[in-house]
């Protein structure tokens, strides 16, 4: 029997109930591709994937994002060489390459205890990696008490971004309560219909 694996919708739904660290969300939402399978038409030359015909050490599954969450999340133990070393062991080159540049869009951003005491003055990020991150991160984080805040620091966003973080909650079955309940996420969503 074939069964097929998760797209990158499914998987991202899945990881932000899972504690999957936001950079590794990030990723996975800026290259969707790398949970494609092989049997799906135009993949011969995707980096990411498993591919029979071609000689493999890893490669990106939802099992290897699952590893790959847990070295990012310890990385501050470990030096930047032994960090890549260990992505690439886990999902191959390609892809801890690339998950490298989200994860040092990370280490710049302001903390999520910081968002919340001072969203109006706290940093906004500018490039889209780290807007990713924090967009993604929030949805796995935001509770009753700081979902108000949060969305004060979301409307500094570019629009695009405020749109990400509400359909991705919304989509989310654990979040849903906590966001519609909102006073200030029902706000913006009456105002901003349009993105939705």
């Amino acid at each position: 029997m074939t069964i097929s694996k998760p797209d990158a919708d499914q998987w991202i739904d899945w990881a932000i109930n899972k504690g999957i660290e936001p950079e590794v969300i990030a990723w996975v939402n800026r290259f969707p591709h790398a949970l494609a399978s092989y049997t799906d038409g135009g993949q011969g030359d995707n980096p990411y994937i498993y591919n029979p015909r071609k000689t493999q050490t890893a490669f990106v599954s939802p099992r290897s994002l699952e590893t790959a969450s847990n070295i990012v999340r310890t990385r501050k133990d470990n030096d930047s060489d032994a960090v890549i070393a260990a992505l690439t062991g886990a999902v191959g080159e390609s892809a801890a390459r690339d998950m490298q540049a989200y994860i040092e869009f990370s280490d710049q951003l302001p903390t999520w205890e910081s968002t919340i005491q001072h969203p109006k003055t706290t940093t906004v990020p500018t490039s889209p990696g780290a807007c990713a991150i924090v967009v993604f991160g929030a949805i796995a984080r935001v509770d009753k008490a700081t979902i108000a805040p949060f969305m004060a620091y979301l409307e500094r966003f570019e629009p695009e971004w405020q749109a990400c973080f509400a359909i991705n909650i919304a989509r989310t079955p654990s979040k849903q309560a906590i966001a519609f309940s909102c006073k200030a996420f029902s706000d913006w969503v009456a105002k901003n219909q349009d993105l939705l």
